[in-house]
C-alpha cells in the first residue's frame, strides 16, 4: 500500500526538481539528467513494472516542460530503460559497482543518441522546429553528463550502503 503511494510521489517530486531546480542552473541544465540516473538505478533494484511506470510518468512530466516534441523524452527514457534492463538481465552477470557505472555510461550515451536522432529526424521532415547540431558543444555536454552521472552513481551507492544492508551483498564498494 505504501509503495503504491510512495512511487508516484517520488516520481512527481524528482521530476519537478529536475525541471524546476536543476533547469535553473546553466551548467546542470544540459549536463545532469537526474531522472535518467534514477531510471538506471531503479532498473537494477526494482521490478520491471515499477521502473516502466516510473519511466513513463517521469518522461511525461519532463515532456510537459521540454523543448522537444511531446513524447520524445518519454520514448528516450523507455528505450534507455529497455536497453539497460536487457543488459542487466542478459549480459551482465558480475554485478559490482563498476558494472553499474558502465551501464550508466551506456544508458547516458543511448539516451543522448536517441534524442539526437529523433529530434533531427523530426526536424528533417518538418515536424519539429528544434534541431540538435552535432558539434563540440554537443560532445562536451555528453562528456560532462558521463562524468556527472558516474559520480552521482558512486555517491548513491555509498549512501545506500549505509541505508540498506541488502546492497552490500549486490555491490562491493571498497
Amino acid at each position: 500500500m505504501i509503495k503504491k503511494i510512495l512511487l508516484p510521489l517520488i516520481i512527481i517530486l524528482v521530476s519537478l526538481f529536475q525541471v524546476s531546480f536543476i533547469g535553473e542552473f546553466d551548467f546542470l541544465r544540459n549536463n545532469l539528467q537526474l531522472l535518467l540516473v534514477i531510471v538506471i538505478v531503479l532498473t537494477f533494484y526494482s521490478s520491471y513494472k515499477s521502473v516502466l511506470i516510473f519511466s513513463i510518468i517521469s518522461g511525461f512530466i519532463v515532456d510537459l516542460f521540454s523543448i522537444y516534441n511531446f513524447g520524445v523524452t518519454t520514448a528516450a527514457f523507455l528505450i534507455t530503460f529497455l536497453l539497460i534492463n536487457l543488459l542487466f538481465k542478459r549480459l551482465i552477470s558480475n554485478k559490482e559497482t563498476y558494472s553499474l557505472i558502465l551501464v550508466t555510461l551506456i544508458g547516458t550515451v543511448v539516451y543522448n543518441v536517441f534524442l539526437f536522432l529523433v529530434t533531427n529526424s523530426l526536424y528533417i521532415i518538418n515536424l519539429n522546429s528544434v534541431r540538435i547540431i552535432f558539434s563540440f558543444d554537443f560532445l562536451y555536454s555528453i562528456i560532462w553528463q558521463l562524468i556527472i552521472h558516474s559520480f552521482l552513481i558512486i555517491i548513491m551507492l555509498v549512501l545506500t550502503k549505509f541505508i540498506n544492508k541488502k546492497l552490500v551483498s549486490k555491490f562491493f564498494i571498497s
